[in-house]
């Protein structure tokens, strides 16, 4: 055998992991360049309302002063410009508007590097007041508090916070008349001056709401089958808890009417962790090894004994009632496995995989909580596909994609992701409308959600798609205007006020979509390739993470095929390897990549659980092995055996073959399967034709799979032949030493006579 195969076996044990290029993290940092720019005294809103044309807006801001340098002669002004027609628009003022007409002011007290203060300001709306924003017709309006003041001895911009304000029709039907004191014609002269927009008159529309369940997922790297369910840390039961951020999510949901307008996106990944955990499970940063191994007596003497088995977790109780609370659920469809980022696992070119990424998702919340999926539709976290899936898929509308398709409102969806303490930059957001969202506070970008769905629904009909790091405080804000828009009491075309009326459930979609059928992007032709988004994707995997995931991938599965099912044992060799799949899945995962604060935590976490999930899979099969025999085998002749000893640790019987390497001329005689007992062993015996001429010959020998991977490190065997010669050589060294023994006994029994 040609001494290729065993190149192989070098290939097989070395690293797994594809080292990533530098240039290729930094390519990733691009999208994320926008025009505002870092302040350097953060202006925070604290609290902030939707208002009515013509009432005061009362508003607290935090400032923070972040720089080196002492802040002084400190003014706060509140600013507008003109209504937004559309969405784009929206996020264009709040990217880079220039809020050209000015209202209230505020002069709060000078501000230390690291001091902060708080700032309550009263700005009127109505068009006669003083200071006032002369806001007198319903419609979202850009806002921004600017500060300005000097540091190191220049005037200078030093922060602002913005926001689109939603603003509701009068309180009563005169609110549109001039202030008392000015006519008519005053009032239209004031209004055109300050640039108060026609409103125009609005009709109602329907509304689908989606609504992500997802999580991070931080069970220990390496899991197999059957091990118990270990946890790095609590922060998945610490969402889990009353006031954490996934049963609040679900409590805001499931206490929000919305008449059947909406739709919850479930993490199949999620629903498995929460079942295990309500049975219990451990908190440690480390995975005991599941294969033994063969250790002389003196290495035990010095041996590892650190305890991994860690802390007992504290979620269980309340992991049972989130699943509780999933039963409650009006309208269900599926994720991708941890938020896989599914065009990576389809490139990753592995059948399997792929079907743990989007096949689980009917099958584990029928699992863990008896109920189906209301949708078939799967939502991939990217928000586009560039291969085509077995199922629909949800993805924004501004992309074009392969085979069957809903849509989203990509423009309200790249708004809604700025929400939270981590908003995010989706890969189909236009370059030019991305900056820094945390430049903005969270109540900002809340109330800018809010305003950006009631201007979805005056352009048409529209699918919401929130993001999958939903934050409570937003999800509230964005559920209250979404009940509230489908009860209005005046869906009449020709109002001014929004309202909306939930799909209709019908179709193949099922609930929850309502109209949107499966439809082909009009600009992808049959046979066409697919571009996926428009835009450079921040969050995109690199080529090199890709392949890492294939090479590991194509590993659990040649460990797969090496094990064969048993009729005596209860778990089967594709349940020992999935969670080996699922890790690699997590290891794609969208959740945190596409949020610029947790972007390179979030990759860390990544490369890392790739590092160990290669690390088990080396080790898994470094367990099944041939035994180094401790010298060199002399044999008696010709037809004389070898014995080999091949060991498996496994939980299940292996099948393997014998393949070897030595001179030209080797022919060794090896049977054709060799079946090793779960964790256990067996002896074989092989007989060798070697050169006549030999001596001392080398062999190396390796168990492989059926189609000749490598499975085991090969070992080395000496074997030295001397023929008849050894035979006789030694029969005569006993019989001499026999005649001696008796000559010996003769002569003392003489003596004593």
């Amino acid at each position: 055998m040609a001494l290729s195969a065993v190149a192989l076996s070098t290939v097989a044990f070395g690293p797994l992991a594809v080292p990533v290029p530098a240039q290729a993290q930094l390519l990733n940092d691009a999208p994320w360049d926008g025009a505002r720019a870092p302040a350097q005294v953060e202006v925070s809103l604290e609290e902030i309302a939707p208002i009515n044309a013509g009432e005061d807006l009362r508003v607290r801001l935090r400032l923070h002063n972040k720089s080196a340098e002492t802040a002084s002669e400190l003014q706060v002004t509140a600013r507008r410009g003109d209504a937004v027609p559309g969405l784009t628009e929206a996020r264009m003022e709040l990217a880079a508007g220039q809020f050209p007409y000015f209202g209230a002011t505020a002069q709060p007290e000078d501000l230390g590097p690291g001091e902060s203060t708080t700032v309550e300001m009263t700005v009127p709306t109505a068009l006669g007041a003083e200071q006032s924003l002369a806001v007198t017709q319903p419609g979202e309006y850009p806002v921004m508090f600017a500060l300005t003041g000097v540091a190191g001895g220049a005037a200078l911009a030093l922060g602002d916070d913005r926001v689109i304000l939603p603003v509701g029709a009068p309180a009563s039907d005169t609110a549109d008349s001039p202030a008392p004191g000015a006519t008519s014609a005053d009032a239209e002269q004031v209004a055109e001056a300050v640039g108060i927009p026609a409103t125009p008159p609005r009709r109602p529309h329907a509304l689908t709401l989606i609504y992500p369940l997802t999580a991070h997922i931080d069970i220990v790297p390496g899991e197999t089958g059957g091990a118990p369910l270990l946890l790095q840390s609590e922060q998945l039961a610490n969402q889990l808890a009353p006031e954490g951020r996934l049963s609040r999510l679900l409590d805001e949901y499931l206490s929000h009417d919305l008449q059947g307008a909406g739709c919850v996106a479930l993490d199949p990944a999620v629903l498995d962790t929460v079942e295990r955990m309500a049975g219990g499970y451990r908190v440690t940063n480390q995975r005991p090894s599941i294969a033994r191994k063969p250790q002389r007596l003196r290495d035990s003497w010095t041996r590892d004994r650190t305890n991994y088995d860690g802390v007992a977790g504290t979620g269980a109780a309340d992991a049972r009632a989130f699943l509780d609370k999933i039963h409650q659920l009006d309208c269900t469809l599926a994720m991708p496995w941890a938020n896989t980022n599914t065009d990576a696992v389809s490139q990753a070119h592995n059948s399997w995989l792929l079907h743990e990424a989007i096949g689980r998702g009917a099958e584990t919340l029928r699992n863990t909580t008896g109920m189906e999926l209301t949708s078939a539709i799967v939502a991939p976290g990217a928000g586009y596909v560039t291969q085509p899936l077995e199922t629909t898929t949800l993805v924004a509308d501004n992309t074009q994609w392969p085979g069957q398709a809903v849509t989203f409102n990509a423009s309200l969806a790249a708004l809604l992701a700025a929400t939270g303490p981590a908003p995010e930059t989706p890969g189909y957001s236009n370059p030019q409308l991305r900056f820094d969202y945390q430049l903005d506070s969270a109540p900002a970008r809340n109330l800018s959600a809010v305003a950006a769905l009631r201007l979805a629904l005056a352009e048409g009909d529209t699918v919401a798609k929130l993001p999958h790091n939903l934050d409570p405080d937003a999800a509230r804000a964005l559920l209250g205007e979404a009940a509230a828009l489908l009860a209005a009491t005046d869906n009449l075309p020709g109002t001014t006020q929004p309202s909306a009326y939930p799909q209709e459930r019908a179709g193949v979609v099922a609930r929850g979509i309502g109209k949107l059928k499966p439809q082909r992007h009009p600009e992808v032709a049959d046979g066409q390739a697919a571009e996926g988004s428009p835009f450079p994707d921040p969050a995109q995997l690199s080529v090199p993470d890709v392949q890492a995931v294939e090479q590991q991938a194509r590993y659990a599965d040649e460990l797969t095929r090496l094990m064969v099912n048993d009729p005596n044992i209860a778990m089967t060799r594709y349940d020992f390897t999935l969670p080996l799949r699922r890790d690699l899945l997590t290891t794609l995962s969208m959740t945190g990549r596409s949020a610029r604060s947790t972007h390179a935590d979030a990759v860390a976490a990544a490369n890392l659980r790739r590092e160990r999930n290669s690390a088990m899979l080396q080790e898994l099969r470094a367990s099944v092995a041939l035994l180094p025999p401790g010298n060199v085998f002399t044999r008696a002749s010709e037809s004389s055996p070898l014995l080999i000893v091949a060991e498996n640790n496994l939980p299940l019987p292996v099948e393997a073959t014998l393949r070897y390497s030595g001179p030209e001329g080797t022919v060794l005689h090896t049977p054709e399967v060799l079946r090793i007992p779960a964790q256990g062993s067996i002896t074989t015996s092989l007989t060798a034709d070697l050169p006549a001429d030999a001596g001392r010959t080398t062999l190396r020998l390796w168990l492989a799979t059926a189609d000749n991977s490598t499975v085991s490190a090969p070992v080395i065997i000496a074997v030295s032949t001397q023929g008849g010669k050894l035979v006789v050589y030694g029969l005569g060294v006993v019989v001499a030493l026999l005649a001696l023994a008796g000559l010996g006994l003769k002569l003392r029994r003489n003596n004593s006579n």
